[in-house]
């Protein structure tokens, strides 16, 4: 879904990194992930789960990865996977659209969505260690990208940080 969504909605940026290939940190949860769900399930037989937990689960799945394309959709040519150090001609603040709900819906989106697959798969230790994980790392991202989106779009960048929320208690 990543490297489609930047193929479709941003051509020029896409590399190796579109495919989030090499992030050792994502594959160690991907393992980490299907680790907890299969040795519990082999441990203690497949686990009772409500329905409205699977359900619960799945909508923050999709409602995540929803939230995380459509921002990438949205801003277009101003996405990048990367952190931007220095301003590029096509780069613009995005404000409207899912940006004028939450100031960091790429971030948002990924974060639900990483909620969500640990409800879904009832896998408590990873929603408890990875959300903190995962938490942590958009905290630090965030306040070291916000600088440089201060630096580049000015008085413009801190009243829309003002009146746009990240909704991810940053």
């Amino acid at each position: 879904m990543e490297f489609t969504s930047t193929v479709v909605f941003n051509n020029p940026e896409v590399d190796d990194d579109s495919f989030i290939l090499e992030d050792k940190e994502m594959h160690f949860f991907t393992v980490l992930t299907l680790l907890e769900h299969y040795v519990v399930h082999w441990t203690y037989g497949t686990p009772r789960v409500s329905y409205a937990a699977t359900w619960l689960g799945l909508s923050l799945a999709v409602g995540g990865q929803a939230v995380r394309t459509l921002s990438m959709y949205t801003a277009a040519e101003s996405f990048n996977h990367y952190i931007q150090r220095s301003a590029r001609e096509k780069h613009r603040l995005v404000t409207h659209g899912v940006y004028g709900v939450f100031r960091h819906p790429s971030y948002f989106g990924f974060f639900v969505w990483f909620v969500g697959l640990q409800v879904f798969l009832n896998n408590v230790g990873c929603l408890i260690v990875g959300g903190v994980v995962i938490w942590r790392f958009f905290r630090d991202r965030i306040g070291f990208e916000e600088k440089f989106l201060v630096e580049f779009f000015g008085e413009d960048y801190v009243e829309y940080r003002r009146r746009t929320r990240t909704w991810m208690m940053i």
